[in-house]
């Protein structure tokens, strides 16, 4: 998740900071601002949560399944969008002309990557932290819920996120991972 995390927090750092985070950060905006477009649309399977379209001659695009059930959640279509901007960006040799579908069959490291890249540009470090309060109780679910509530994340996600950022353990992990299972 290194690289990921990376790239997110370098692009975060060189960009639209002041447009597109305030309390969250507004990755719809930010695409928008950038020029990608964006297109929702109901594929015959739940496998595909989206598709990064890039080349020569087509607009930067991002297409949205809204019959993943992944993207069934405004939470859920926000992590899409993050995940396919990071093949949009940095996975574009990857691809061919087509682009890049996030599914079963893509590159289980480049997925991965992505994902992770997803979880910092919508959750940065300093954003996360704010939506803890001064009391940072990271390991107590309602705290996580409150805080993704917050970030406009999932609690799973944000759960995953504590972890890779050494916020919590893995004990802790564990713990919440069963409540957030219980809690969605």
């Amino acid at each position: 998740h290194a690289e990921g995390y990376e790239w997110a927090s370098d692009l975060l750092e060189k960009e639209f900071l002041g447009e597109i985070v305030s309390s969250f950060v507004d990755v719809e905006k930010f695409l928008i601002n950038l020029g990608v477009n964006l297109h929702d649309v109901s594929l015959e399977t739940e496998s595909i949560r989206g598709v990064a379209l890039a080349g020569d001659g087509l607009v930067p695009t991002i297409v949205v399944n809204n019959t993943s059930v992944f993207n069934a959640t405004p939470s859920g279509r926000r992590f899409t969008l993050a995940h396919e901007m990071c093949h949009l960006f940095y996975d574009r040799t990857l691809g061919k002309r087509v682009g890049i579908s996030s599914g079963p069959w893509a590159p289980a490291g480049v997925e991965k990557r992505a994902n992770a890249f997803a979880a910092m540009f919508l959750m940065p470090r300093h954003l996360v932290v704010e939506a803890f309060g001064y009391q940072r109780r990271y390991n107590e679910f309602a705290s996580i819920a409150t805080a993704a509530e917050n970030l406009q994340v999932g609690p799973s996600a944000l759960v995953e996120h504590l972890y890779n950022l050494n916020l919590i353990d893995e004990t802790d992990r564990e713990k919440l991972r069963t409540s957030a299972k219980g809690g969605q």
